[in-house]
């Protein structure tokens, strides 16, 4: 029944279909990343809880999923409302889809060394280390576990292309076969506003008034692990990228390092340079205590 139902919208079917595939390909990086931290789980981990975690992760997988399907399914509904396919709109569809999935899958690829690294997920921090380029490339050298992190993602890609190519090619056959649709034109206005809905409601994560999800939405339990465990890397990486650009989130502006270093000196009246640190001098006591206090700095 839902088969049929499929085949009278070949573009409903094209859509459901690609959206089952990229959450299975998010479904594997997440499980990798579990296996990877397996050393976290112990006795006191229920099985419940790790399901929860990957439960919440599908969430995040259908937002990432959704804000890169949007204008594809945008586009093939356009064919499906005025009842004609254009060939420019489906080539645009189908790279669309390829080349941000790609990047979405390079991102959790790179996640999961960078989490087994700094137990956090993707975020626009990764990018800091552009500077140490040599630092980075020694570090990827030395240790084989972050070039294994390539294998996952051509595999995933490999499978998703050839997939994706097998989904718009029944798409396209069953166009070329079936007649126009004789469903009045009003009705697939409705049909098409309610699809963008139930996208629209997966890119906001949840279906109540408040605000979309969040990555404090995941959290669900004690665990930190579990609690990053269903977070999507692009979603992550997407959030610190937005925050970055907050006015209120930039970095303090200090005074130049070595304006500050001479002031210092000024004050302290440090005139070595004896020490390896340009503020540091010798300190002699006005007088010698026979008790010799701990002094404990919290």
């Amino acid at each position: 029944m839902t088969k049929n139902k499929l085949n009278k919208i070949p573009e409903l079917g094209l859509i459901v279909n690609t959206y089952l595939l990229a959450i299975i390909a998010f479904f594997i990086f997440r499980l990798l990343l579990f296996f990877t931290e397996m050393d976290r789980i112990d006795d006191t981990v229920s099985f419940v809880n790790i399901l929860k975690a990957f439960g919440m992760g599908i969430r995040f997988d259908i937002v990432i999923t959704g804000y890169i399907m949007f204008f594809p399914s945008l586009f093939l509904l356009i064919q499906y409302i005025v009842n004609k396919r254009f060939e420019l709109l489906h080539r645009i569809a189908f790279y669309w889809i390829l080349v941000l999935f790609s990047i979405a899958f390079i991102i959790s690829a790179a996640d999961i060394p960078y989490f087994n690294q700094f137990f956090s997920r993707f975020s626009i921090g990764a990018f800091e280390w552009i500077s140490n380029f040599d630092f980075v490339v020694k570090m990827i050298v030395e240790e084989p576990k972050y070039i294994i992190a390539v294998v996952p993602f051509a595999v995933v890609y490999y499978l998703f292309y050839r997939m994706l190519k097998v989904i718009f090619k029944k798409y396209n056959q069953s166009v070329s076969n079936q007649p126009k649709s004789t469903i009045f034109f009003g009705f697939r206005i409705l049909i098409t506003l309610l699809l963008l809905v139930f996208i629209f409601i997966g890119v906001r994560g949840r279906v109540q008034k408040k605000s979309p999800i969040r990555i404090g939405t995941a959290y669900f339990c004690e665990d930190p692990f579990l609690n990053q465990l269903g977070l999507n890397p692009v979603f992550t990486f997407m959030r610190s990228y937005l925050d970055s650009l907050d006015p209120d989130n930039e970095s303090i502006s200090l005074m130049d390092n070595e304006d500050a270093v001479k002031n210092v000196r000024k004050y302290y009246h440090i005139t070595n340079t004896e020490y390896a640190s340009p503020i540091a001098r010798k300190i002699i006591p006005d007088s010698i205590s026979a008790n010799k206090p701990n002094v404990i700095v919290v």
